[in-house]
């Protein structure tokens, strides 16, 4: 039988909760085949104003991820901190992904991701990813200049140095930097978007579509949340195509409450199960009944 947790399928959740990890598992690859030429995809308008941000430094949210309803580890994302790089005020974010109990045994997994974002262009300009699956080692670190529609950076598998530079639309966001900048954008059934994300390896285009409204079960209650489709497709090739449902509260903070992807054994999930704000954060979490 396929091991669910080595597949793209089981890191899948970090990316969406450590935003689309369908993506993160191609982020580790060990191919380097270029980038195909660049495609211009506009991203959503953002909210321009601090004020208007739906997430605010000492937030972290907690996951359960469940493989065929089974709880095989946890996810956390975080917004850590501001702070100054380059000369310029960035927001920090983390987040890490472990498998637990059985399935940590069977194929440990213990991933950990850091962006820096721009809350002027809600862009990242440095992304740094370390990767610890079983017997392997995978470290990705990657600078992204708009200006010059480009990122580069070092990747290290298992000791083994490569360096990259590679094209890159303005904007284009890295693997955690999406999902934060998603919830900067106005959500109503029936709209449609697209983000460019880029992993270290590829350039991918992520379309979303906001399908409905619905509650959700999690361990904290009931929430209402938005129900939004996405196909993942990767620039240069016709035949990668992922598909994906997640859910996104309809409150003012936009908490990613559910991710769900389905593969040939089940379903593999990722379910809020824990929220922490700070302090004087002033809005409420996702509806709870």
């Amino acid at each position: 039988m396929r091991n669910p947790l080595s597949s793209s399928r089981f890191r899948s959740l970090f990316i969406t909760f450590v935003t689309l990890l369908t993506l993160v598992s191609l982020a580790t690859a060990a191919s380097a085949e270029e980038v195909a030429k660049e495609t211009t995809v506009k991203a959503p308008e953002a909210k321009k104003t601090k004020t208007t941000l739906p997430f605010a430094p000492g937030e972290k949210l907690t996951y359960d991820i469940l493989v065929m309803g089974a709880r095989a580890g946890s996810g956390v994302l975080s917004v850590v901190d501001k702070r100054d790089f380059r000369g310029e005020s960035v927001i920090s974010l983390a987040g890490t992904l472990q498998s637990e109990g059985f399935w940590k045994n069977l194929y440990p997994v213990k991933d950990t991701m850091l962006s820096l974002l721009s809350p002027k262009t809600f862009a990242p300009l440095y992304t740094e990813m370390k990767i610890s699956e079983k017997n392997t080692k995978r470290n990705i670190r990657m600078s992204f200049t708009g200006a010059k529609n480009e990122v580069s950076g070092v990747k290290s598998t298992d000791g083994k140095i490569k360096k990259f530079k590679k094209k890159a639309p303005a904007e284009t966001q890295d693997m955690l930097s999406w999902f934060y900048r998603l919830r900067t954008t106005d959500l109503e059934v029936g709209k449609s978007f697209k983000f460019k994300g880029h992993s270290g390896n590829f350039l991918y285009t992520i379309s979303c579509k906001v399908d409905r409204t619905e509650e959700v079960w999690t361990r904290l209650g009931f929430m209402d949340a938005y129900v939004v489709d996405a196909t993942i497709t990767r620039d240069g090739s016709k035949d990668f195509k992922r598909e994906t449902t997640f859910w996104v509260g309809t409150d003012a903070r936009r908490i990613p409450i559910k991710m769900a992807f389905e593969f040939s054994l089940g379903k593999i999930e990722g379910v809020l199960a824990e929220t922490h704000f700070p302090e004087g954060s002033g809005t409420t979490t996702a509806q709870v009944k």
